[in-house]
């Protein structure tokens, strides 16, 4: 019953699992002791899980055939050979006592035949004869390898990367292999449409904030594109990616690869491939570090092919793109190309798959057959009896247009809408060129790209007709082609618009450009412009131009008086039957002598108009007056001009002594409006004894940068030292001076006008630009303001000379010069004319001090007061340093302000 018991557990472990145990663990000895000579008793084994394996050499070794039979169970270990033969060989008393019969006989038989059977059935038979008789303890499984295995991994899982017989995993195995690994890849290298060869690059916002610069920590990102890199690899995740490189290195980022399958990992700009000018925000990807559980995705070992839905030879998966058609694919082209006649989905085409293939002109995926794709895959088309209305986004070619020199070339801009060589205008809503692309149907332009410039051989002309974009040419007027207006333009070569195109009909074959017709070719409803004149609409003609003047106007009409269009020989139309305007009714031009009184006229004798005097109109058509140049009844004299200090005045009477107006050309020193004695202006009009004369002023204030004190001195020194009655008349030099808004010669300007609002003083301001006129226009004026000249340099010297008898002259004459100077030597004009006497000059900064209290020139000023933005002084020399006033000084005592009465 000892030996019994064991037998029933193995048969109890045997029904407990349906799972094989592995076979092929390896050789392990028999540990049981046998009771007798012979195999004639049951083995009985300490370990029950190993049972019934292969003899080994040193262990119960049989010599050969058991010479005879035994008849009873052996009693004590064997030391040889058995001495009797057993009973029964021992193939027939194994095949009713084993578990699972022997499959092959021993390598070499047993030299007995045993009496009993074993004590323990085998689970499993043995599938190979015994190489070798029992072994001792050691071999497959037990963790070291040794002679025969190419692997021991000491455990029972078959699959790892070490088979349960001791032999390495490998594809075709028909054992599912998996392990966990980690490994760095270089970055894909690929190949772009251009044949450039590149690094696939990101746009850095997979990497976290903080991320050492060139290097990133990609475990726990696990939405990163860079782990379906390592993905397709057959990893989990990207752990580490080290990026390099940018715009301008020498390798440009691409596509990826197919085999990489990371489709959003890509630097491009909307719908085309730019691996130059737009990654500038990008970095290439040098390297990748992948981890994760990787190996077999399949195995069926003998099975595995390249046939359809089979696992594959390198024991990967079927999928799209393996150039396999499998059972689910109807094509299969190995490619990422999705218009070759086999999409990405491995789906053949078919219109409507929203992939254009083949003849397909379009295919947006959808039934919508009025929008930008029909719903045969064919683009819309006016014509084809559908009215469209579908949003587009086309880029068109720069319009093409011809000059009346017959050159032909690129509408042109004048730079203001533009900047660069490419342009974003999509939030320009009144940029011209949106105006282009509204001619052609769109809603507005995109971008526009411009070349070119002035000296190219393609010349800008005016915009054709069809682009109907009028205020959008290279022009200096209207209709004119002036290549020379474009010194400051570039080019339009072409300009990308969107927007919705809009057929107004289509009737498909029946649109026609034929009178009676309800719609035209262009799918647009009759209308004048179209080419076609409608007599149904009210058309006259209709030559399908936007030219008004060439024979048919803009509402289609044929050219008459009236109709606003200055056509045939028509001298004006202005589209009005007012007849005492301009133009009159008969479209010729109204003019004076026409005996036709218009509104701008005061009288139109025709034929009559007379300059005789006393003739009621003049050839000017306004009535006979005093300055008309003509002396009638009642008038001493009319020399037609506005001065009153030459021979005739403004009231038409000789000039004489006392009619206040000093005339030269005769003789007046003075003319104070009276012929009293004892005023400083005889009855002769010449200056009595201590009567003053003119003023000479120097200030040297910057007049650049001004303050209200300075201002005041300016005002007042033109103001308040004039005996001129009524109106102060001053005439401005300006022509080395600073003329723009803010400069010097404007601001001094405006001081003197707000001098005069503040005292009530009427004045009157002009310009002298040209120094060789002074003579001809100083006696119409009471002042002469000398701007600081600061572009005249030593010119002033030659100027002063030049001007010295007319400066002095004026002066007899009870005039003012008044100069404003800081460094700009115009005091050397003050010197060399005579009329102020000085050694040289210099500049400071700081405050002014007043001395001449009692001088009308620093009347309402400050004391002391900040000179502006720098000033100048002067030093004067005998005579003049006894004879003329020091108003102001600076800080050292030197002169700012000076006053000289003549």
């Amino acid at each position: 019953m000892r030996r019994i018991l064991p037998i029933l557990a193995v048969f109890a472990l045997a029904g407990c699992d349906n799972d094989p145990i592995p076979f092929n663990v390896g050789p392990v000895p028999d540990v049981s002791e046998d009771v007798g000579v012979g195999d004639v008793s049951v083995d009985v084994e300490e370990d029950p899980s190993r049972f019934d394996v292969p003899d080994t050499a040193g262990s119960d070794a049989d010599a050969g055939a058991d010479a005879d039979s035994e008849v009873g169970l052996d009693t004590a270990e064997d030391g040889g050979p058995d001495v009797e033969p057993d009973v029964e060989p021992d193939a027939e008393l194994d095949a009713d006592l084993d578990a699972v019969p022997d499959v092959e006989a021993d390598a070499e038989p047993d030299a007995e035949h045993d009496v009993g059977p074993d004590v323990e059935p085998d689970v499993d038979p043995d599938t190979e004869p015994d190489v070798d008789p029992d072994a001792t303890p050691g071999g497959c499984g037990d963790g070291v390898v040794q002679a025969g295995e190419e692997c021991d991994d000491g455990n029972f899982e078959n699959g790892d990367t070490c088979l349960n017989d001791c032999t390495d995993a490998a594809c075709g195995d028909g054992i599912l292999n998996r392990t966990f690994g980690e490994e760095v890849f270089p970055s894909p290298r690929v190949i772009d449409f251009d044949g450039v060869e590149g690094y696939v690059c990101d746009d850095g916002a997979s990497c976290p904030a903080g991320a050492v610069p060139g290097t990133c920590d990609l475990e726990e990102r696990s939405s990163a594109p860079e782990h379906g890199i390592c993905q397709s690899l057959g990893f989990e995740y990207a752990t580490t990616v080290t990026w390099g490189g940018g715009l301008g290195g020498s390798e440009a980022p691409m596509l990826h690869a197919l085999n990489w399958e990371c489709f959003d990992f890509f630097c491009i700009t909307g719908f085309f491939i730019d691996h130059d000018d737009n990654c500038s925000d990008f970095e290439m990807l040098a390297e990748i570090g992948c981890a994760g559980v990787v190996g077999e995705a399949c195995d069926d070992g003998d099975e595995n092919s390249a046939a359809a839905d089979a696992c594959r030879p390198d024991c990967t998966l079927p999928f799209c793109g393996d150039g396999i058609i499998d059972s689910v694919e109807e094509c299969d082209d190995a490619n990422r190309v999705n218009d070759d006649g086999c999409s990405n989905d491995c789906l053949a085409p078919q219109c409507g798959d929203g992939v254009i293939n083949g003849v397909e002109e379009c295919d947006d995926e959808n039934l919508e057959d009025t929008d930008g794709c029909r719903n045969d895959c064919t683009l819309p088309a006016c014509g084809d009896g559908i009215i469209s209305a579908y949003l587009s986004n086309d880029v068109l070619p720069g319009p093409t247009v011809t000059g009346p020199t017959g050159a032909t070339g690129h509408v042109c801009d004048d730079g203001g809408t533009c900047f660069g060589a490419a342009c974003d205008v999509s939030g320009n809503g009144s940029a011209p060129e949106h105006g282009i692309c509204e001619a052609l149907g769109y809603d507005e332009a995109i971008t526009v790209t411009w070349g070119g410039g002035p000296g190219e051989s393609d010349r800008s002309m005016p915009h054709a007709y069809n682009w109907s974009c009028t205020d959008f040419d290279c022009t200096a007027s209207t209709n004119t082609y002036d290549s020379d207006n474009c010194g400051v333009s570039e080019m339009l070569f072409s300009i990308q618009c969107l927007g919705g195109f809009t057929e107004e009909c289509d009737e498909g074959a029946a649109n026609a450009d034929l009178p009676g017709a309800n719609c035209r070719t262009t799918c647009l409803v009759p209308h004048c412009g179209d080419g076609v004149t409608d007599l149904d609409l009210g058309e006259e003609c209709d030559d399908g131009n936007a030219v008004a003047d060439d024979g048919c106007s803009l509402i289609c009409r044929l050219p008459q008086c009236g109709d606003g269009v200055l056509q045939g020989d028509e001298e004006c139309d202005d589209g009005n039957d007012i007849d005492v305007d301009e133009c009159r009714d008969d479209c010729t031009v109204q003019i004076c002598g026409d005996a036709f009184l218009a509104d701008a006229e005061e009288c139109d004798d025709g034929e009559a108009n007379s300059s005789e005097p006393d003739s009621f109109c003049r050839v000017d058509c306004l009535f006979s007056r005093c300055g008309d140049a003509t002396t009638d009844t009642g008038e001493e004299c009319d020399d037609g001009n506005s001065s009153d200090r030459d021979d005739c005045t403004n009231l038409c009477a000789f000039a004489a002594c006392g009619d206040g107006f000093r005339q030269r050309s005769i003789g007046e020193e003075c003319d104070d409006g009276n012929l009293e004695l004892g005023d400083g202006c005889d009855a002769f009009c010449l200056r009595e004894a201590g009567a003053g004369g003119g003023h000479v002023v120097f200030i040297g204030h910057d007049m650049f940068a001004v303050n209200a004190d300075a201002n005041r001195v300016v005002g007042n020194a033109v103001l308040q030292l004039t005996s001129a009655v009524g109106e102060v008349r001053v005439l401005g030099f300006d022509q080395y001076a600073d003329r723009n808004p803010t400069g010097e010669a404007n601001n001094t300007d405006n001081a003197i006008r707000e001098t005069a609002d503040s005292l009530g003083i009427s004045v009157t301001i002009d310009r002298l630009t040209d120094r060789s006129l002074l003579a001809a226009q100083i006696d119409s004026y009471d002042v002469l303001v000398i701007y600081e000249q600061e572009s005249g340099g030593a010119q002033m010297v030659g100027l002063g000379t030049e001007w010295s008898d007319i400066l002095s002259d004026f002066l007899d004459g009870g005039g003012i010069v008044v100069a404003t100077d800081y460094v700009s030597r115009v005091w050397e004009l003050l010197n060399s004319s005579g009329i102020l006497s000085i050694s040289g000059a210099g500049s400071f900064s700081g405050d002014v001090t007043i001395l001449g209290l009692d001088s009308l020139i620093v009347d309402g000023v400050s004391n002391p007061y900040a000179s502006s933005n720098g000033s100048g002084f002067i030093n004067l020399v005998a005579p003049d340093i006894d004879v003329a006033e020091v108003v102001g000084t600076d800080s050292s005592g030197r002169s700012v302000i000076v006053h000289k009465t003549w």
